[in-house]
């Protein structure tokens, strides 16, 4: 392999340039002070266009309007901006998603890692402290400062019932799910097996390690590693058996990716742990989109979906009949129409075709390459950008939340016998979720209770690959059926009666602007496609959590966003 491919691509997942010296805190004073350098009069000022008002394009509309260029963002829904950072709220103006209105709940990005910096950044930046909150993956006691993690939420397979709690080295966690392991890996957990899985490559990229010695560290990792799933570094190179591989994956939601790159979680799992903390914007998540308004109101076009991509390179003179000309030289042209009159089977009244054309000095597009490969564009991009384009892997997810008029699953012993006369089953505890083998898969619960609501949404199934792809073959009506079932295979048929008869569900595939939850490397693909998906083609520059090496978090989006809008001021 390429040594100097190698080299950029631990650069990148390092997140510092060729002197050792960190991006990430250029990035942040970019982010806070804006791009570098005022322009050079009118001769400086350009007319960006900007394709898709999610985060990437949010974040590139704000920093180069604040350094002075003209900035057009379209964007293909009609009703609502974000991408895949989507709330099922009342307050964007749409209908009432639950029976309770003062109930919301994430569709899309549910949770910020406290170690990303540049998304953080943007919280403070844009006046959001002030919404932040404990977004808790591990359940926490109640009514505790700090907040003591609990561990009492399930873990159900093969018809076995354990608290996470009981889970423990002493039980022989394993065995006690029901999977056969060998004595070998007696007290070790999943999450242990996998770390231990890891560790080897770990050191040798280790933080503590000087920087160029992590780059080669890295660059091993890739050289060795990077054309292997997760089943094959599992099985060939950690050694372990099927029946490990099986309780590992049921149990760190890998069974369904075993076939994806080993590269991709390994990288993730670098700076994101069981142990790592997260937030969340109290009122919802969409709150941080919408923040980008102030400013950019009058640049978004929305109900434009982009349907063809004219280009042209540097300095060149558009050649004749070309559509690529902006102000009498040579730039970029998008045509856009907007959303059908019939949308997943639901008709909208008063629709009518309606196209557009825009024209700029550059382009910057920020929709997933799965959305781009149903955009004509001429003339055709490089030979490895159309094969990234048509490679990429995109990953389904799907979430059905149901809501409940009480928050059975807080209740402690008194509360649950009181309301329900069961076996106990509640948690005492606030947030955190639960793993099953059935088709749920994972259960997430309500990191705060909403003022004034005794009720609550429960993220009663959350699916990834293919455990998802099933959930997308039902309708969504039949979804809460079967969600609704396997949370009472936990919990008991006696939370039925809380059940409101309201649920939404949300399959990212079957969106016709996402096409899939994020993309997600199958193998070779980092080494292959990655170093061609950030090239510029012409005056057309590339951004979005694809664009990035963390892939399906706000953090990526941003990250690229900086490059492309540093790309194009620099111009």
């Amino acid at each position: 392999m390429d040594d100097k491919v190698l080299e950029k691509l631990a650069r990148e997942i390092l997140m510092v340039d060729e002197n050792g010296t960190s991006v990430v805190s250029k990035y942040e004073k970019i982010i806070k002070d804006g791009l570098p350098g005022p322009l050079n009069g009118e001769d400086g000022k350009k007319d960006v266009l900007i394709i898709g008002a999610g985060i990437a394009g949010l974040v590139s509309g704000r920093l180069l309007k604040q350094a002075g260029h003209n900035v057009t963002i379209i964007e293909a829904n009609d009703d609502r901006i974000g991408g895949r950072v989507k709330t099922l709220t009342p307050d964007l103006g749409g209908p009432t998603p639950f029976k309770d209105p003062l109930l919301y709940a994430e569709a899309g990005a549910m949770r910020i890692p406290k170690v990303h910096p540049l998304v953080n950044k943007y919280i403070e930046i844009l006046d959001l402290s002030d919404k932040v909150q404990s977004f808790y993956n591990v359940d926490v006691a109640k009514g505790k400062k700090p907040e003591a993690k609990t561990f009492r939420t399930w873990l159900k397979t093969n018809g076995i019932s354990v608290r996470r709690l009981d889970n423990s080295k002493d039980s022989h966690p394993g065995r006690s799910l029901g999977f056969d392991i060998p004595t070998k890996y007696d007290g070790k957990t999943a999450n242990e097996l996998v770390n231990d899985a890891f560790k080897d490559p770990k050191d040798s990229v280790d933080e503590t390690l000087p920087i160029d010695e992590r780059i080669e560290g890295w660059k091993k990792i890739i050289s060795l590693y990077g054309d292997l799933n997760m089943r094959q570094y599992l099985m060939d190179i950690a050694g372990y058996p099927d029946v490990v591989l099986d309780y590992i994956g049921t149990l760190e939601n890998l069974t369904s990716r075993m076939s994806y790159s080993f590269i991709q979680s390994f990288i993730e799992s670098t700076y994101i742990n069981t142990e790592e903390s997260y937030i969340e914007l109290s009122g919802g998540n969409w709150i941080l989109p919408y923040a980008f308004l102030d400013g950019l109101s009058e640049d978004i076009v929305m109900d434009a979906r982009a349907i063809e991509i004219e280009w042209s390179g540097p300095g060149e003179t558009p050649s004749q009949g070309s559509k690529a000309v902006h102000k009498g030289r040579a730039g970029v042209y998008v045509k856009t129409i907007n959303e059908p009159p019939v949308k997943r089977g639901v008709m909208r009244a008063n629709r009518t075709p309606m196209e557009r054309e825009f024209t700029a000095d550059y382009l910057i597009v920020t929709i997933p390459f799965s959305a781009l490969r149903f955009v004509t564009v001429s003339p055709m991009f490089s030979y490895h950008k159309r094969r990234a384009i048509a490679e990429l892997h995109y990953d389904s997810a799907t979430k059905v939340l149901l809501e409940f008029s009480q928050r059975f699953w807080e209740w402690d012993e008194k509360e649950w016998s009181d309301k329900l006369g069961d076996e106990y089953r509640g948690h005492d505890s606030i947030g955190g979720g639960s793993i099953t083998d059935s088709p749920n898969r994972f259960m997430s619960f309500p990191s705060h209770q909403i003022e004034n609501c005794s009720g609550g949404v429960v993220l009663a199934s959350y699916s990834w690959a293919d455990d998802a792809r099933k959930w997308e073959s039902i309708p969504d009506q039949d979804r809460y059926g079967f969600a609704l079932k396997g949370l009472t295979d936990i919990y008991g048929p006696g939370i039925k009666r809380y059940f409101t008869g309201i649920g939404q569900t949300e399959s990212w595939m079957q969106n016709f602007y996402a096409f899939g939850e994020a993309a997600i490397f199958l193998p070779g693909q980092l080494r292959r496609l990655h170093p061609h998906i950030l090239e510029p083609e012409g005056k057309v520059h590339f951004a979005g959590e694809h664009a990035s090496l963390k892939h399906a978090w706000i953090e990526g989006a941003i990250e690229s966003a900086v490059r492309a809008s540093i790309e194009v001021h620099d111009k």
